[in-house]
């Protein structure tokens, strides 16, 4: 086995000559997991509709799910974008920091 068979299967943990073979059916797998999500996520959102129904709030029942669903949602989309931005924020501060070291090395 040679370093570099060796590095792939502790990274990946598939030895080097097998994972062609094995990743073929990637892009149908994703494709289920993607399909299996959405309707995952159908089901959820059929099951806590019908439960606001039968609630005291009646029919306005689902629409304080749908509002609190839609808010949950958007709070995720900001903390990632917030996370994304500082990823970004911190890579260029680092690259800042890098070139000035080598300024004041060189």
């Amino acid at each position: 086995m040679t370093w570099k068979s060796a590095w792939n299967l502790v990274w990946t943990g598939v030895p080097r000559g097998v994972q062609p073979s094995s990743i073929q059916g990637a892009p149908t797998l994703a494709a289920a997991v993607a399909v299996a999500a959405f309707n995952g996520g159908t089901a959820i959102g059929t099951r806590a509709g019908a439960t606001a129904l039968e609630s005291a709030l009646g029919v306005l029942g689902p629409l304080v799910v749908a509002t609190i669903m839609a808010s949950l949602g958007l709070l995720t989309l900001l903390l990632f974008a917030r996370c994304k931005a500082m990823t970004q924020l911190n890579h260029r501060t680092r690259l800042a920091l890098s070139s000035s070291l080598r300024g004041r090395n060189g």
